[in-house]
């Protein structure tokens, strides 16, 4: 199968592009979220999707997304970016948006941060995270994966995406999504704090992980089918959109208050936790 290079996302994610911020995202309780804690700690194999025929504008089935966490007075909002998650639909993100307008106004971005775990923060921009669809071949905590089921892997900023896009476009690299020979990736570590190894292992390898039967192989490309990123993420609603704007003329206001005062925003960091959804956050990162 000929690799098929999405140009845009190329320019996108490879020659390393630096994350605006580090990311937490709630997650969708019906998907097999691969979870670092409870799945595994030094090592993961994984076979990735191709993608399906409903996002073949992506390379392989993985793609980033974003989220704000806004807070102001005790009150925390986290809010699906549009323009970051759903760029096809050409949604506006009020948050995004009023980002825009501020710094084209003259505001610096002292004024629009908040303090935030290793520095200041900029209060509007969205957290990134990475995502893939894929089948777990093995990990170091659990053996026994139900490998005709799809999973969904995710890290914290956007290097897992530009590694997988940079080893992608590589001509000396197999074509890891291609299902008829599936190269596996492998991420593993000596220690739990350790740095990771990112490999892809030889297409002659596979054989003795994974010997999928047909059946199995044709109930995991169908869930790839039917998964796709509306299914991760939701759209925000129309009552989300009035409750984030409303705390954006909020939060402007104490900006403004703080600009003509001297000092600048000290707003409180917001603490990433479950709201609805009946997701998780994942505070999880390899540190590549």
């Amino acid at each position: 199968m000929e690799k098929e290079i999405n140009q845009e996302m190329v320019n996108k994610f490879a020659t390393k592009t630096k994350p605006e911020t580090t990311q937490n995202i709630e997650q969708q309780s019906n998907i097999d979220w691969i979870n670092q804690k409870e799945h595994y700690k030094r090592m993961i194999k994984f076979r990735i999707f191709p993608a399906n025929a409903k996002e073949n504008k992506k390379i392989a089935g993985a793609f980033s997304s974003g989220a704000h966490w806004l807070e102001f007075n005790g009150e925390k909002i986290r809010y699906q970016c549009p323009e970051k998650t759903f760029p096809e639909s050409g949604v506006e993100c009020p948050v995004c948006k009023m980002y825009r307008e501020m710094k084209k106004a003259g505001y610096t971005d002292e004024e629009m941060s908040k303090p935030g775990r290793f520095g200041p923060e900029n209060i509007f921009l969205p957290r990134l995270t990475s995502t893939i669809k894929c089948v777990v071949i093995d990990t170091d905590l659990k053996h026994d994966w139900d490998k005709s089921h799809i999973s969904v892997f995710q890290q914290n900023g956007t290097a897992l995406i530009t590694w997988l896009v940079d080893k992608y476009i590589n001509p000396e690299n197999p074509n890891f999504t291609d299902w008829t020979k599936g190269s596996v990736i492998k991420f593993s570590r000596d220690t739990d704090g350790g740095k990771w190894d990112r490999n892809i292992l030889p297409d002659s390898v596979p054989s003795n992980l994974w010997n999928a039967p047909q059946d199995a192989l044709e109930k995991v490309q169908k869930e790839n089918e039917e998964l796709t990123t509306s299914e991760l993420f939701r759209m925000p609603t129309d009552e989300q959109t009035l409750q984030v704007r409303t705390m954006l003329e909020n939060i402007k206001a104490d900006i403004d208050s703080k600009k003509e005062s001297g000092s600048a925003a000290t707003t409180q960091t917001p603490t990433p936790t479950s709201t609805n959804n009946g997701g998780f956050g994942v505070d999880d990162k390899i540190p590549f």
